[in-house]
């Protein structure tokens, strides 16, 4: 709230506060996940927390928060430069995951059959194909 019997001064202050407001903006980004993409944040955070904390050391000029609940990845930078490059850091991890994983609806009827024995078929065709399911 700007407070003063003055307009002019009301008016200058706004003013600043706007531009300060604007400063901040280029200075800070923030994804914000959907529900159906919540399952990118634990790729990103990786085992142990360690890519993302590569990406902190990596990017010393940059406070990077991400939170699992509100599906959210903040960043706040010292520079514009700084907070653009680790936003593409970040759109190319969210991309990468994306391309290297696929989500397959099977029925609950025939779930028994595709796992098979003790996951048998699972481990079957994880092997063949040299991926994990």
């Amino acid at each position: 709230m700007i407070r003063s019997s003055d307009v002019d001064k009301v008016a200058k202050a706004t003013m600043l506060v706007k531009e300060k407001i604007k400063d901040a903006e280029r200075l800070a980004y923030v994804f914000e996940l959907s529900d159906s993409d919540s399952w990118i944040i634990p790729v990103i955070i990786g085992k142990k927390g360690e890519k993302v904390s590569f990406l902190r050391k990596k990017y010393t000029g940059c406070k990077i928060d991400i939170s699992k609940e509100s599906r959210t990845i903040s960043i706040v930078g010292e520079s514009e430069e700084i907070v653009k490059e680790v936003r593409e850091a970040f759109v190319d991890a969210i991309e990468k995951a994306r391309s290297e994983n696929i989500f397959v609806s099977i029925p609950n009827n025939d779930v028994p059959s595709f796992l098979g024995k003790s996951g048998s078929h699972v481990k079957e065709l994880s092997a063949k194909c040299g991926v994990f399911i």
